[in-house]
């Protein structure tokens, strides 16, 4: 969860939130495991006995030569059950519901699609979905309403070199009315402020150090930050941890200004996608922060 930004950064750690995602089964969870990472896998089985999932263990990262499986099969496989579209922070939702009451649509829909506060306590909630096209409709004029109000957020872009570029924001964030410490440990926390600015605070032997950040690079023993004016701050690895959970998968990644209904894209659009397949198949959708990786 996020945290204050009004203690030294040495004195608590804060990780980024949880991420959502809707997840819509679209076929029977099999009943035998697929046989390359059976070793690996672990039954899962409801109060009446029923095998309801398939865990995945640590014996999946076994090196011994018969188990060439990886984590990567095991989405795959699962892909062929189920289908898992991810909604970003569970905050971002949290905070989606928060304007939309504020700024004025109606929110009835919103709020029985997106119950956060029971998401922010962790559990894992069904949602019936009965009136497929009226929940379509209602998001639609939810998202135009928003739109329309304007406003701006955070948007997170990768910028590692790869085989097959992540297009588009990898992660975005809403303002909040005061300053909001997003990530932080080892005397370094990340801070974005209600102005959409992102800042670094360091506490080191040498005192005390911020720079707003434009750029970050953490390729090589020391991660660089790049500011708006070209002013750099460096850090050692381990120090600059925060900035590495705040873009997961990322060496290296800049952050932007963005439309504020921009934010919550990665919401909207999932739960269209999951509301659809969900009409097609059983009409439940099931929101969760929690991962089927052991």
């Amino acid at each position: 969860m996020s945290g204050r930004s009004d203690e030294p950064p040495e004195r608590f750690a804060v990780h980024p939130p949880a991420e959502l995602y809707a997840v819509v089964r679209i076929a029977a969870v099999p009943d035998i495991p697929f046989a390359s990472f059976a070793h690996a896998l672990q039954p899962v089985h409801d109060d009446s006995g029923t095998l309801v999932d398939w865990v995945l263990t640590a014996a999946v990262l076994d090196p011994a030569p018969t188990r060439g499986s990886s984590v990567a099969d095991y989405w795959e496989w699962r892909r062929c059950w189920e289908q898992r579209v991810w909604l970003g922070p569970v905050t971002n939702a949290a905070a989606l519901v928060a304007h939309a009451r504020r700024v004025g649509p109606d929110a009835t829909a919103l709020d029985r699609i997106l119950p956060v506060d029971r998401l922010l306590a962790g559990e894992n909630v069904d949602v019936v979905v009965e009136d497929p096209q009226g929940s379509l409709d209602a998001l639609a004029g939810v998202r135009s309403a928003l739109a329309a109000a304007g406003g701006r957020g955070l948007g997170f872009v990768d910028d590692t070199p790869r085989r097959r570029p992540r297009p588009g924001l990898s992660r975005t964030w809403p303002p909040s009315g005061a300053p909001e410490v997003l990530a932080a440990a080892a005397g370094t926390r990340v801070v974005a402020g209600p102005d959409c600015t992102l800042t670094v605070e360091h506490q080191g032997e040498s005192g005390r150090r911020s720079i707003v950040v434009e750029r970050v690079d953490l390729v090589g023993e020391h991660v660089k930050i790049v500011g708006p004016a070209g002013d750099e701050m460096h850090l050692e690895q381990h120090e600059a941890r925060p900035l590495a959970w705040l873009v997961p998968g990322s060496l290296r990644w800049h952050v932007r200004a963005v439309a504020l209904i921009t934010v919550w894209t990665a919401i909207f659009d999932g739960l269209e996608t999951a509301l659809s397949v969900a009409a097609d198949h059983g009409g439940l959708m099931r929101l969760t922060t929690s991962s089927p990786l052991g």
